[in-house]
């Protein structure tokens, strides 16, 4: 633009000042993209652990009995 004198010092300025804008935007966006790849991928395994008691003496089981059985208080 100044070599073919179309344009003048502040309008070289204002495109410079603007492409700047544009590209802290972009890197900007990329920044949050990344960060949200980041939070979905956060957790890779997980490992669940199911303890069976056939005997009953959890708490919890105990629970269940006596929540199904309201009878059951008094046969012990």
């Amino acid at each position: 633009m100044e070599l073919s004198e179309t344009g003048s010092n502040k309008d070289i300025a204002d495109l410079l000042a603007l492409s700047h804008k544009f590209t802290m935007d972009q890197l900007q966006l990329e920044l949050e993209f990344l960060k949200l790849q980041q939070r979905e991928h956060h957790i890779k395994n997980q490992v669940n652990v199911q303890i069976n008691d056939g005997l009953g003496g959890s708490n919890y089981q105990q629970l269940i009995n006596r929540l199904l059985d309201p009878n059951a208080d008094n046969k012990s």
